[in-house]
C-alpha cells in the first residue's frame, strides 16, 4: 500500500544548502554572540578614549603623565586663557567660524544644483566637486604659494605686468580661509548631500505654485528642513579647519599671525611653551568634535526624508527659470576650476622654474628641482614608508571597518549596534592633531611604549585607528542594504561566522571594500596632522617629507615634492579603480555564464 500523501513541505537536502555556500560538512551554529560583540566594541571604545584620556590628564597635570615629577595643577587650563595662547585661540576660532560658514553654504547650494537643476554629466561633476578631498591641504596651501606668493606667483606677476602691484597676498588670514574651503567643502558636500537628496520637493513645489521667487523657496523651505544637517555639517567642518596644522604652519606662521595648532607644536617641538599647555589647548579641540557626534548621532539617526509620506526624493527636477540652470553651468565649471585645474597647474608649472619669477621664458624650465628630490634619500625612504602605511594600514583598516559596520547594523545588542554608530561617528569628529597629543602623553606614560613611539609600526596603527571611522560609515550602509536571507541561509546550514563573511557577505560587499581601501589609502597618504609630532627619519612619509622640504630648502623643491604626492595619491586611486572595474567586468562575466 502506498503510503499516504502529506501536504507538508520538502526540505531541501542539507548538502545542497552546504554546497551553496561552499561547505563540505555541517557545523554547529555559531553567531558572533553578545560577549564577543561587547568585547570587540568596548576595545574600539577603549582605544577611542585613549588619546582625550591623556590629554585631559595632560592638561591637569605638570610635567608628563606618569613620571615621578607629574603633580596635579589647574595652571595648564587657566594659563592658555592668560598668557599668549589667547592670540592664537581667537585666530583660530575665527579661521574656523568663517571657513565652515562658506563651506556650509557652498556645499549646500552644490548640492541643491545637483540634484534640483537638469544638467548633463550630473556624476562627473559630483566626483569633480569631492577630487580635493584627495588632495593635502598641505598641497592646496603650496599651490596657494605657487599663485599668490608676494612678487612671485604665477597670477601675481601677471597681475604686476598689468598694474604694477600684486593681486593677493598668499600669507594672510584671508589666504588660509581661502585654502581651508577649497579642503573642506568637499567634506561638508559629503556630508550635507545625503541630506539634500532625501528632501522632498513637494513643499519647494507649493511654494513656487504659491508665487514664492526661487531664493525665497530655498531660504523658507530648504534651509529649515535640512536644519539639523547644516548644524552638524557646519561643527564637523568647523572641526576640521580649527585643526589644521600644514595651512597655518606655511601661510600664517611665517608672518607672525600664530594659531592653535602651531602653538601647540612650537611648545612639543621647539620648547617654546610646555607641553602641558599645548594639551590644555588640545582638549579645547576636542570639544566641538564630542558636540558634533552627540548632535550627529541623536538628531540625526531617525532621519529618513524630510517629506514625509512623499516618495518624491533623489534626483528629482523642478522646472525653474533659464537663468537658473545656466547659472548652474557657469558656477559648476568656476568652482571646478578655482578649486582644482588652476591650484595644480600653477603647482606643477611652479616646480619646472628654477626660482620664482613674475616673468616665464622657456630658459627658465627646469627638472632641477626634481633631480634635487630624487637623489634626496629621504625622499625615497619617504616614498618606501608610505607605500607600507598605505597597503598595511588600508588592509587592516578596511577589514576593522567591516566587523564595526557588521556590529553596527546585525549587531545582536541594541548596545553593541547604538554604541558603534555613535563610535564611527565620535571618531570621525575627534581631530587628528589633538589626538596625536593625547596619544603622546599615552605613550609617555607607559614605560615600554616610551621607545617605540617614531616607530612605522606605531604610526600605523595610529592611522588605522584614526581613519577607520571613514570605512565603518561606507560599511554600514552597504551592510543595510543587504537582504538578511543569504545569511540566515547560511547561518541556518551550519556555517560559522568567519564563513558566513567569506562566503557570503565578503562578496556581495567587495565593491564597497574596494571604496573603502580607497578612503583609508588617501588619507593615510595626505595625513600630516598626526604624522608630524611622531615621525623620525626611519618613519618620515611622503606628508612630512614635502613639509620638511619648505624649512630651509628653495620653494620649487617644496613644489616638486607636493606634485610627487600629487601623483602618489593619482598613482593609488588609479590602480585601485582599475582592480575594481575588473571585479565588475569579472562578475557580470560569471553572472551571464551563470544565467546562460
Amino acid at each position: 500500500m502506498a503510503p499516504p500523501l502529506s501536504t507538508a513541505p520538502t526540505a531541501s537536502p542539507p548538502g545542497a544548502a552546504r554546497a551553496r555556500f561552499g561547505m563540505t560538512r555541517l557545523k554547529g551554529r555559531s553567531r558572533f554572540g553578545k560577549s564577543g560583540e561587547y568585547a570587540i566594541v568596548g576595545v574600539f571604545g577603549l582605544l577611542l578614549l585613549i588619546a582625550p584620556t591623556f590629554a585631559v590628564l595632560g592638561a591637569l597635570t605638570h610635567g608628563f603623565v606618569g613620571t615621578p615629577r607629574a603633580v596635579f595643577t589647574w595652571s595648564n587650563i587657566t594659563g592658555v586663557f592668560s598668557s599668549g595662547y589667547v592670540t592664537p585661540i581667537k585666530n583660530t576660532l575665527l579661521l574656523g567660524a568663517v571657513a565652515a560658514t562658506i563651506c556650509t553654504i557652498l556645499a549646500l547650494v552644490l548640492a541643491w544644483i545637483l540634484i534640483r537643476v537638469p544638467l548633463r554629466g550630473q556624476r562627473v561633476w559630483s566626483l569633480a566637486i569631492v577630487i580635493p578631498a584627495a588632495v593635502s591641504p598641505l598641497v592646496v596651501a603650496l599651490s596657494w604659494l605657487a599663485l599668490f606668493a608676494p612678487h612671485a606667483g604665477v597670477v601675481n606677476g601677471v597681475w604686476q605686468q598689468w598694474f604694477g602691484h600684486d593681486f593677493a597676498n598668499a600669507y594672510t588670514l584671508q589666504a588660509a580661509i581661502a585654502v581651508m574651503v577649497i579642503s573642506y567643502t568637499p567634506f561638508a558636500y559629503l556630508f550635507i548631500e545625503g541630506g539634500v537628496r532625501n528632501l522632498a520637493i513637494d513643499q519647494e513645489e507649493a511654494g513656487r505654485v504659491h508665487g514664492a521667487s526661487i531664493r525665497r523657496t530655498f531660504i523658507k523651505v530648504v534651509v529649515p528642513a535640512l536644519r539639523d544637517h547644516i548644524v552638524v555639517t557646519w561643527i564637523l567642518t568647523f572641526v576640521l579647519a580649527i585643526q589644521t596644522f600644514a595651512v597655518p604652519a606655511l601661510l600664517l606662521d611665517p608672518v607672525g599671525i600664530p594659531t592653535m595648532a602651531t602653538a601647540m607644536y612650537r611648545a612639543i617641538e621647539l620648547g617654546q611653551g610646555t607641553p602641558n599647555q599645548a594639551a590644555a589647548l588640545a582638549v579645547l579641540l576636542f570639544i566641538p568634535g564630542l558636540v558634533a557626534a552627540v548632535v550627529h548621532t541623536w538628531r540625526l539617526r531617525q532621519y529618513t526624508s524630510v517629506g514625509v509620506g512623499s516618495t518624491r526624493v533623489g534626483h528629482v527636477h523642478q522646472a525653474l527659470p533659464r537663468w537658473i540652470v545656466w547659472g548652474a553651468k557657469i558656477v559648476l565649471p568656476l568652482y571646478v576650476a578655482v578649486a582644482v585645474v588652476v591650484p595644480i597647474a600653477a603647482l606643477v608649472l611652479s616646480s619646472f622654474l628654477r626660482f620664482p619669477t613674475t616673468v616665464i621664458h622657456g630658459s627658465d624650465l627646469s627638472l632641477s628641482h626634481y633631480a634635487t628630490v630624487f637623489n634626496d634619500p629621504l625622499f625615497g625612504d619617504s616614498m618606501q614608508h608610505t607605500l607600507l602605511l598605505v597597503v598595511g594600514g588600508a588592509t587592516l583598516g578596511t577589514a576593522l571597518a567591516l566587523v564595526l559596520g557588521y556590529i553596527a547594523v546585525r549587531g545582536a545588542s541594541p548596545v553593541t549596534r547604538s554604541f558603534s554608530r555613535f563610535s564611527s561617528v565620535f571618531a570621525l569628529a575627534m581631530p587628528n592633531f589633538a589626538l596625536a597629543f593625547g596619544f603622546l602623553f599615552f605613550f609617555t606614560a607607559v614605560p615600554f611604549l616610551r621607545g617605540t613611539t617614531s616607530s612605522l609600526v606605531t604610526i600605523g596603527v595610529l592611522l588605522t585607528f584614526t581613519f577607520v571611522s571613514l570605512g565603518i560609515r561606507l560599511v554600514s550602509s552597504g551592510i543595510a542594504q543587504l537582504p538578511r536571507a543569504d545569511e540566515e541561509a547560511a547561518r541556518v546550514s551550519g556555517a560559522n561566522v568567519v564563513m558566513r563573511f567569506r562566503r557570503v557577505l565578503i562578496p556581495s560587499l567587495t565593491p564597497v571594500l574596494i571604496s573603502v581601501w580607497r578612503a583609508i589609502a588617501i588619507a593615510m597618504t595626505i595625513e600630516l596632522n598626526l604624522v608630524v609630532l611622531f615621525y623620525k627619519n626611519n618613519s618620515i612619509t611622503l606628508s612630512v617629507y614635502t613639509y620638511l622640504t619648505e624649512q630651509g630648502r628653495p620653494i620649487g623643491d617644496t613644489y616638486a615634492a607636493g606634485v610627487m604626492q600629487l601623483l602618489f595619491v593619482l598613482a593609488v586611486v588609479a590602480i585601485v579603480t582599475a582592480g575594481e572595474q575588473a571585479f565588475r567586468a569579472s562578475r557580470t562575466r560569471t553572472r551571464l555564464r551563470s544565467g546562460g
